[in-house]
């Protein structure tokens, strides 16, 4: 925002593709001279809200500069609240994903992703809140000072919600995070749990295959079938007692 003798120079960025949640932006230049009643724009690729406005104005010719600069003003900040309705529907897709077996890199990747994007929405949110406030304090037309106004009021919930669905998205990360350590820990549990079974099995199999000459257990006929219903019954044994602890 600029302020000059003869005209009033703002410059504003919006976001092109809110309800997509891209970081695609479209730049419009508005050239305001009050004293002529005169208002020029410039932008250098199709802006939709402006090219739907300019319809508008041509079907009722009598609005002021000042109400058409309102209007415009105020489908920018729309842009944004398309923006963070969008990504409060994200945000809750994502909760709902979050016990999912899914991609673990994907899904944190798509966290980062929105965050790195809010920063940069909550950027641009920021300067045209500036810069709209700037606008308004030099506009000397009461009435349309309040719809300027109220277009910070809109930049300013936009702006919290933008905070809000950022925490949301720490959250979420954070109890991907947990989910995943969980996971591994009941992996690791069911790994000990074998582990400790075979452990014992592994001790009676090294004292049997022992090659000293005094083992009652080598020359008696029965000895091998033995070797193995001690070896299985000890294995069951282990595996009730773990899943009576609730350990496996």
């Amino acid at each position: 925002f600029e302020a000059y003798p003869e005209h009033i120079t703002l410059i504003l960025r919006t976001l092109a593709e809110p309800k997509a949640c891209t970081e695609r932006t479209e730049r419009v230049s508005y050239f305001w001279f009050p004293h002529k009643r005169a208002l020029l724009t410039l932008r250098l690729e199709p802006v939709d809200h402006l090219e739907h406005i300019w319809k508008e104005m041509l079907e009722n010719s009598k609005r002021s500069a000042e109400h058409i600069i309102a209007v415009l003003l105020s489908r920018s900040t729309d842009t944004f609240f398309e923006y963070t309705d969008t990504l409060e529907d994200t945000t809750d897709q994502l909760e709902e994903d979050v016990f999912l077996r899914q991609s673990e890199q994907s899904f944190t990747r798509a966290i980062f992703q929105h965050k790195h994007q809010i920063m940069e929405v909550r950027r641009l949110v920021s300067s045209a809140r500036e810069s709209i406030s700037s606008l308004a304090r030099h506009t000397s037309n009461q009435d349309i000072s309040f719809y300027f106004r109220d277009a910070v009021d809109s930049l300013n919930r936009v702006y919290d919600t933008l905070d809000s669905c950022r925490e949301v998205l720490s959250s979420i990360l954070d109890i991907h995070l947990t989910v995943q350590s969980n996971r591994m820990n009941e992996v690791m549990k069911i790994l000990t749990t074998v582990s400790t079974i075979f452990l014992p099995l592994t001790f009676l199999a090294g004292m049997w295959g022992m090659n000293f000459d005094f083992m009652p257990e080598l020359k008696w006929h029965y000895g091998y079938t033995l070797a193995w219903v001690v070896m299985i019954g000890v294995g069951i044994g282990l595996a009730l007692y773990f899943k009576k602890r609730h350990w496996w």
